[in-house]
């Protein structure tokens, strides 16, 4: 009676309704999942007086029997509206249509429960872009992610930026669990599989209130599938490109009762490609991935238990391409890099009562990283591991995680809470750590409010308190702000302090072979950062057109940034004084139908302010564009899809071999990808093809400017060029 009192208070539109009895009524989707916080009007037919009530976590309303008949009618942004004469007191379900248009997909990664209202501005890849993508790995998925530009190292993987910010300030999690194994401060996206995923949710701009240091630029959360609600289901999947990938993976999963058991696994393998044949090296280094993960899950009235296990093998094969001994002899030095990735975690989930819960995790993750040399006789083709311990490296690293979250919330009060505990702990080994072991622990307590002095306006201040065992860790606070001015428009604001202590690496680091010297810094400031972002939803319905515009700004300034600078005859870590990244994006989407277009456009400027330099730097800006167009034929359920995305010309400000200030400048380029997907036999087969990199590109120039008449450039390495894919997949259910 409390909730249905205080709703009454807020939304009051009219006369109360004359209660008889009690009456629920259920609103569910398409999955049968609850939809909580939808806006529900009841109005009675014979006075025209009604109520407004909203659903609770279980998506439903509950009522004392309304005088009848009356009109119930919904409102809600991801469905469509629906609308009734109800003429009897009986209990119902009601199974909500998905909304056209994708206004605001329903995101949880922070924020207090699934919500389509996120006070972050969050972008959602949902399942059905991942394979209309033909995505195998989440750097896949970002190529054509506007404001965000991927890159490649043969040795090290996929490295990426964000906002201007580089990959050691995104932080990357799996289902709430940080993703650990940074190479040259990135995680390898390329090593994320995304075969048992069922979205990609990413935060453009910080997190470091939730989620602690390395969130400086952004969060990317993969939350893999649940498994859902069938007894059972299993299905093969297999993917072939010309360019020389082959992959294959199963999985299946079983409900009974409260339990749900997922085992899922594959083999990624891809034979590497070069543009050229002139040499046994490889542009792409071939390589190739063993993975498995099995997951469990167990409801016991309120509380659900979920533990889940992965485990990811990948063999790179380096090969030179310089031959030795020649003519008597014929020989190489190749390298192998082997990743091993054993990731564990413990997820409760206890739902305390409607508008209280609490939500426990625990993890152990474990990251190994192996470069063996070999010589390799070219004659009898036999190999030995190479004497030489400089060209042999292993390092480990390990963390720990416990996360508690307490949450309050209630739609029908002015103030929810959220407050949790954040323990990390993380070490490193290797023979090329300074004394070969190394760790930190980061501890924190963080907390926010939301508060509803209007129901069109909520204002979330939140504080996070950390004790890291290496460095001074500040009070770290955020302001966010969400106005709804109606149910279409949308505006966001936030403020947000960042902080980041230097990797272990970065801080112990003892490398040295027969080409290079790196050395750690364990004098290193930490990263301390301001960042504002503002941002705004427009939607609009236009006779058969439904239409969104999504413009946004944002300002990220970064002290003491981390950077790897040159010395006389050695490579080490120095903090820059200043770092600043600015601009904007606008972003537009069109739907009739079932056709929807998308554009967008981004401008980001890079400011870069070397310490003890007197070259004066000024902001440099690059643009990004990016377009999709998608088209599902309702009778056959045949799906096309077109995707481009524009790099502009990248200059920015660096160090060169000489450790003076040079403006470096990327040349532009563009990817195009054009994908269909037919599912046949009532989805037990889906048969997907098309075309990517169709513009054949390959790599482009990164110039330097030598002088008045001169320069110097370098390549970089961006696409495999034009190729053929062909996905297959087979499923099972009852």
């Amino acid at each position: 009676m409390k909730k249905i009192a205080l709703s009454i208070l807020i939304f009051l539109s009219g006369s109360l309704l004359y209660f008889t009895k009690a009456q629920d009524i259920h609103f569910v989707d398409l999955n049968k999942q609850p939809i909580d916080g939808l806006i529900v009007s009841i109005i009675d037919i014979t006075s025209g007086k009604g109520d407004v009530l909203i659903t609770d976590r279980q998506g439903k309303i509950s009522l004392k029997g309304a005088k009848t008949p009356f009109i119930l009618q919904t409102y809600h942004f991801a469905f469509t509206e629906f609308r009734d004469t109800l003429k009897s007191y009986e209990n119902r379900t009601i199974t909500l249509q998905p909304n056209n248009v994708d206004l605001d997909e329903v995101s949880i990664t922070g924020n207090y429960g699934m919500t389509d209202h996120s006070l972050f501005d969050t972008e959602v890849i949902t399942r059905e872009k991942i394979e209309t993508q033909a995505a195998n790995n989440v750097q896949d998925l970002f190529t054509h992610q506007l404001n965000t530009r991927v890159g490649y190292n043969a040795a090290t993987g996929s490295n990426m930026t964000m906002q201007g910010i580089n990959g050691e300030n995104i932080k990357v999690l799996v289902d709430g669990v940080p993703v650990i194994g940074r190479i040259n401060g990135n995680i390898n996206l390329s090593q994320l599989n995304v075969n048992n995923v069922s979205r990609v949710e990413i935060i453009k701009g910080p997190a470091s209130v939730l989620y602690g240091t390395n969130a400086l630029g952004g969060v990317i959360n993969i939350i893999t599938d649940a498994g859902g609600n069938q007894p059972f289901k299993a299905g093969i999947n297999s993917y072939y490109e010309s360019n020389g990938q082959y992959n294959v993976d199963l999985f299946t999963n079983f409900h009974f009762k409260k339990t749900n058991l997922s085992l899922s696994g594959g083999r990624n393998f891809f034979e590497g490609w070069s543009e050229t044949d002139s040499s046994r090296a490889n542009e792409w280094n071939p390589k190739q991935q063993y993975f498995g993960n099995i997951r469990i899950s167990q409801q016991l009235k309120k509380t659900q238990i979920t533990f889940q296990s992965s485990y990811f093998d990948e063999k790179v094969t380096a090969k030179s391409g310089i031959i030795r001994g020649w003519p008597y002899e014929a020989y190489a030095f190749d390298e192998y890099y082997k990743t091993l990735r054993f990731n564990n975690n413990l997820q409760v989930n206890h739902i305390i009562d409607e508008t209280h819960s609490l939500q426990m995790t625990g993890a152990y993750s474990h990251y190994r990283y192996i470069r063996n040399t070999y010589i390799k006789n070219l004659v009898d083709l036999s190999q030995s591991l190479s004497g030489n311990a400089l060209q042999q490296d292993t390092n480990a690293y390990g963390a720990g995680l416990l996360r508690m979250v307490y949450t309050k919330d209630d739609n029908a009060v002015k103030i929810n809470y959220q407050a949790g505990i954040d323990f990390n702990l993380e070490y490193t080994t290797g023979r090329r750590i300074k004394d070969e072991k190394q760790q930190v622990g980061d501890y924190a307590a963080f907390a926010s409010i939301q508060y509803k002095p209007v129901e069109s306006l909520v204002i979330s201040p939140a504080v996070r308190i950390a004790y890291n065992s290496t460095y001074q860790a500040p009070v770290i606070p955020s302001l966010n702000l969400m106005y709804l001015l109606n149910l279409k428009t949308t505006f966001r604001a936030s403020y947000s302090r960042g902080f980041r202590s230097p990797s272990l690496k970065e801080q112990y680091l003892d490398f040295q072979d027969a080409n290079h010297k790196v050395f750690g810094n364990s004098s290193l400031m930490a990263e301390n950062s301001h960042h504002l972002l503002a941002s705004a939803d427009w939607n609009r319905s236009l006779g058969t057109f439904n239409i969104k515009l999504s413009p946004s700004i944002f300002y990220n300034h970064i002290y003491n940034k981390i950077i790897l600078v040159t010395m006389s005859d050695y490579y080490t870590y120095e903090n820059l004084n200043k770092y600043i990244t600015q601009g904007g994006q606008f972003v537009a989407g069109l739907e009739k139908g079932n056709l929807k277009l998308s554009a967008g456009i981004a401008y980001t400027g890079i400011y870069n302010q070397f310490e003890n330099s007197n070259v004066s730097t000024a902001f440099t800006y690059s643009t990004e564009m990016n377009s999709s167009t998608e088209y599902r034929f309702a009778k056959t359920k045949t799906s096309l899809a077109l995707y481009w995305k524009y790099n502009g010309h990248l200059p920015i400000y660096m160090l060169d071999e000489n450790n003076n200030v040079q403006l470096f400048s990327g040349e532009s380029y563009s990817m195009l990808d054009f994908s269909i997907v037919q599912p046949l036999f009532n989805n037990k087969i889906t048969v997907g093809a098309g075309l990517k990199n169709i513009l054949d590109v390959t790599s482009i120039n990164n110039y330097q400017a030598g002088g008045a008449h001169q320069s110097t450039s370098d390549v970089a390495l961006v696409g495999m060029g034009r190729s053929v894919f062909l996905r297959l997949q087979f499923q099972l259910s009852k």
